[in-house]
């Protein structure tokens, strides 16, 4: 009988591992990836918005005419509100990082990442770059002008610079 137990435990081991791994890997919404270029930092929301805007036949219409942010200014005001300036330049000074969005065919931002030029941030930083997470999406958004008509909205993805105000050119 005990070698009955033994053998389950032994057998849901590696699953209790992995559960484990995953858990440790989501931090303030966001799964962390070391990346080759530094850390991705994955919003957890993104797999509900990957239906793309349709055309009244069906057809995709991922594509667009353009694409602009609103509110420029808006996101240096949110970065500053949220970083200090040594904050700032530190991740300024490692490279250009990136928002990465997912943003429903109206404009709305419905999701954030993060493509950072780091190789870690502490708990402190991750929770301020969830801060900024949900300031974007509250605060910013898009103007597109698609190629078609959309007939069925969905989303589309997008990205644009962080930190810029502070990188040395």
């Amino acid at each position: 009988m005990k070698v009955k137990y033994l053998i389950l435990i032994i057998s849901l081991l590696p699953f209790n591992i992995l559960l484990s791994a995953q858990e440790s890997n989501n931090h303030w919404g966001f799964e962390i990836y070391k990346m080759s270029f530094g850390l991705h930092l994955k919003d957890t929301n993104q797999k509900k918005y990957e239906q793309i805007p349709k055309d009244n036949v069906g057809n995709p219409v991922a594509d667009l005419v353009s694409s602009k942010i609103v509110t420029t200014n808006k996101i240096r005001e949110i970065e500053k509100s949220i970083f200090t300036k040594e904050e700032i330049d530190h991740f300024a000074s490692k490279g250009r990082n990136y928002a990465v969005c997912r943003i429903h065919s109206s404009g709305k931002i419905v999701t954030v990442s993060f493509e950072l030029k780091v190789d870690e941030l502490n708990d402190t930083e991750i929770k301020k770059f969830a801060l900024l997470k949900n300031r974007l999406i509250e605060e910013v958004s898009f103007d597109f002008q698609f190629i078609r008509e959309v007939a069925e909205d969905g989303y589309i993805g997008q990205s644009f610079p962080i930190f810029v105000s502070r990188r040395k050119r």
